[in-house]
């Protein structure tokens, strides 16, 4: 099942995903799912807590917007709705980030670099929830651990 939603772009952000998409001769979701996806991917994970959600709105030139409508995969969507969770940004912020962080590493990939075919996929969403005395701790893990039985009460998706 896809999931519809919409992200405002600054135009300059949005003229730089264009023209990706174009020179790799895909879509412009697509360019803004890979780049989300080496956001989710880094290594040191700059979580944020405490603090109010930093929108696109906070960065140089925001004065021109465009509406932009994408479809996620389900897994996609929840991707998403945790790197808002735990970056404290908007969508539009992350893959402003995004844009400027690796749209050139992507752009620099051999045609047959995983980075660049449809196959680099997160697959897989699991949630796991325990409670020990009294306190509830949630796991969220973007991938299929090994044993999942292991897990309590697991939700896949």
């Amino acid at each position: 099942m896809k999931i519809k939603t919409t992200i405002n772009f600054r135009v300059p952000v949005l003229e730089k995903i264009n023209e990706a998409a174009l020179s790799l001769g895909i879509s412009r979701t697509k360019i803004i799912i890979r780049l989300l996806k080496m956001v989710m991917n880094e290594k040191d994970f700059p979580a944020a807590m405490a603090r109010s959600v930093k929108y696109q709105l906070d960065f140089p030139g925001a004065e021109n917007w465009h509406k932009f409508h994408i479809s996620f995969q389900e897994d996609e969507f929840e991707y998403c709705l945790d790197l808002r969770k735990f970056l404290k940004r908007s969508l539009s912020a992350i893959v402003a980030y995004a844009v400027e962080e690796y749209l050139d590493i992507i752009l620099g990939l051999s045609p047959k670099d995983p980075g660049r075919s449809d196959n680099y996929l997160f697959h897989h969403y699991v949630m796991s929830s325990s409670e020990m005395h009294g306190v509830i701790s949630w796991q969220i893990f973007w991938g299929l651990p090994e044993k999942t039985a292991d897990l309590l009460q697991c939700k896949l998706i």
